[in-house]
């Protein structure tokens, strides 16, 4: 019997970014999360908070995925992120708000749930740094996601008539009143992957492994973790 499958989930869950020098900084200092700008998942209200944001996807169906995000990530082991908070969203849409809150006792108890929501799918803005904006209308079902909400964290409601004002709202906040508390710590045993754009991008990861790994057999080990998103999406 073929004991081969094909999957839709992952061992390891990733988070993407658009720049080598985040990513350095993640395996160097630890994962922070970052304030997040996010459309309630029904009616029009938003709200910032601050979170981190992985993906359950096997690379080979993560293309899409890295298009919109950066070719840059990392894949850590689920289990261990799970150990540290990380649990998967639930995706809703219009309809699905129907006795949602219905055992629900206390504002407190809301609270915490509608940062584990999610929409099904909808409009979504991205921003680059040369301020170009690109729209588009994404399932974010199929990026099967997972967060980490620092605990004892409330969101703050906005009203903003577009996403991209909240996207400038918080991308301030982020550069002014940067969170850096509760970051989630790396114990490098449970990097599955480190991802990067091109090989161009190897002798300055290198070059910062090699600071942090000084035991070669160590230094070693890290860099077969190492995978080059251009041939990924050759491959597969």
């Amino acid at each position: 019997m073929n004991n081969l499958s094909e999957t839709t989930t992952s061992k390891s869950l990733f988070t993407f970014t658009s720049e080598l020098k985040y990513l350095i900084e993640m395996i160097e200092n630890g994962i922070t999360p970052r304030y997040v700008f996010e459309t309630m998942p029904y009616g029009k209200k938003s709200y910032i908070i601050p979170m981190k944001c992985f993906c359950d996807i096997p690379l080979s169906k993560a293309k899409k995925h890295m298009d919109w995000f950066g070719k840059f990530g990392l894949g850590i082991n689920k289990n261990y992120l799970a150990k540290m908070g990380v649990t998967p969203v639930l995706y809703i849409h219009e309809k699905s708000r129907i006795n949602l809150f219905k055992n629900l006792k206390s504002n407190a108890e809301i609270n915490k749930l509608i940062p584990l929501l999610k929409r099904y799918h909808g409009k979504d803005v991205k921003i680059n740094q040369d301020g170009i904006i690109n729209r588009k209308i994404r399932h974010f079902y199929e990026e099967r996601e997972w967060r980490y909400i620092p605990p004892n964290i409330c969101f703050e409601i906005i009203n903003v008539s577009k996403i991209e004002e909240g996207i400038n709202i918080v991308r301030k906040k982020n550069i002014d009143f940067p969170y850096n508390e509760n970051s989630i710590n790396l114990d490098y045993n449970f990097i599955e992957y480190i991802i990067i754009r091109d090989k161009n991008d190897i002798p300055e990861l290198r070059n910062h492994l090699r600071k942090l790994f000084q035991i070669d057999e160590l230094f070693e080990a890290i860099l077969m973790k190492i995978i080059i998103s251009e041939q990924l999406f050759k491959d597969f």
